[in-house]
C-alpha cells in the first residue's frame, strides 16, 4: 500500500496541476458538471475567468492527445499577451515538462502529446483546422462585459454564433 505523498509523487507533472488546480479553484471557476456545448463564463475583472480558460485548456489538451484547441481573443496580440503568456494564461499554468514548444510568432503552443492550442483573433485565425477545444477571451467587449466562453466537441459555429449576437448587442446572447 502506498502513501499520499508517494502517489502525489508518481502522479504525472499533468494530473497534479490538475488536482492543485481543483484545490485552489472557486466552485464558479471549475468546468460545470454536465453535458453542455458552450460555457459563458461572465464576471467581473479578476473573477478568473482567464485562469479558469486557461485550466480547461491545459486540462483538455493532457487528456487528448493530439487534440487542436483554439484561443480567440479581440486581437492577435489579446490572445498571445493574455491567454498565453500573461500571468493566468496557459504558459503560467502548464507545467513545463509538458510544453514542447511556443511558437510565439506563429501563436502555436504544442504539448509533449502532440495537443495544440492555437491563438488567434475574433476574425478567425485560429479556427482552421475545426477545433476540439475553444476558449475565448473578452467576447463581449462590445457591450462592456468581461466574458469568457470555453466550447467543447467541434463547437466553433455555435460559439461564432453567440459572439456574433454578442457583438451585436443582442441581450439575448448573454442571458
Amino acid at each position: 500500500m502506498t502513501t499520499a505523498t508517494e502517489d502525489w509523487a508518481a502522479a504525472s507533472p499533468a494530473v497534479r496541476a490538475r488536482a492543485r488546480w481543483e484545490l485552489l479553484a472557486r466552485p464558479a471557476q471549475l468546468t460545470p458538471p454536465g453535458d453542455w456545448n458552450v460555457w459563458l463564463f461572465m464576471a467581473g475583472r479578476g473573477a478568473g475567468k482567464t485562469r479558469a480558460a486557461a485550466e480547461d485548456m491545459a486540462y483538455y489538451g493532457f487528456v487528448n492527445p493530439g487534440a487542436r484547441m483554439a484561443i480567440v481573443a479581440p486581437t492577435y496580440a489579446d490572445a498571445r499577451d493574455t491567454c498565453v503568456e500573461g500571468e493566468s494564461g496557459l504558459l503560467s499554468i502548464l507545467p513545463k515538462e509538458e510544453i514542447r514548444l511556443w511558437n510565439r510568432s506563429m501563436g502555436e503552443l504544442v504539448l509533449v502529446n502532440g495537443a495544440r492550442p492555437r491563438t488567434g483573433d475574433h476574425g478567425g485565425q485560429a479556427r482552421r483546422p475545426r477545433a476540439g477545444l475553444s476558449a475565448g477571451e473578452q467576447m463581449a467587449l462590445a457591450k462592456g462585459q468581461p466574458t469568457s466562453i470555453v466550447g467543447h466537441q467541434d463547437m466553433d459555429s455555435e460559439i461564432e454564433r453567440l459572439l456574433g449576437q454578442m457583438a451585436d448587442n443582442d441581450e439575448k446572447a448573454v442571458k
